[in-house]
């Protein structure tokens, strides 16, 4: 019996380092991503996205009108609408691992998954833009998490990080 105890725990310790190594090289990029799929990718509606109060969810926009539920108001920016979108493109290219998955452009929105370092856990990013009229424009966001129910902020980090990438370009639009 007491070299089962040996066995096990050089067992755990031989499986740990394994998925050590694998989450740390690009030899685990592969397994993780096929482990933990995002699922189903859809356009979203704004004004029917409920937060289900999980702390993994942050969504913002300009108005209660355009979104029943939200985190946080995003600003009207004095720019047009495809110069708000040039300058999102731009900050989105210096996103680790972060992909476009699906684009409506009509609607002008666009679904992204941003994997995790370790684990390559998807987030869902949605962002949509709006034509304010007058020269201005302005965005909605949605970041949510797939897997679990806490994120330790890493969505509403991931938010604020691209808002502040915009306000600190494009001139926000002052009542």
């Amino acid at each position: 019996m007491k070299h089962f105890g040996w066995w096990f725990t050089g067992a755990v310790l031989i499986a740990g380092i394994f998925v050590s190594v694998l989450a740390v090289t690009p030899l685990g990029e592969k397994p993780f991503r096929a482990m933990f799929e995002p699922g189903e990718i859809t356009i979203i509606d704004f004004a029917e996205v409920q937060l289900e109060r999980r702390p993994n969810r942050f969504l913002v926009c300009p108005t209660f009108d355009l979104c029943s539920e939200l985190n946080d108001r995003t600003a009207i920016f004095d720019a047009e609408v495809h110069e708000l979108k040039a300058r999102w493109d731009e900050l989105v290219a210096l996103e680790p691992r972060m992909e476009l998955v699906l684009a409506d452009e009509e609607k002008m929105q666009y679904v992204y998954i941003q994997r995790s370092q370790l684990f390559r856990l998807p987030d869902v990013f949605t962002v949509q833009f709006y034509d304010e009229g007058n020269f201005r424009s302005t965005l909605a966001i949605y970041s949510r998490g797939v897997y679990g129910s806490g994120d330790f902020g890493s969505n509403s980090s991931r938010v604020f990080r691209f808002i502040d990438g915009l306000e600190e370009t494009l001139n926000v639009y002052r009542r």
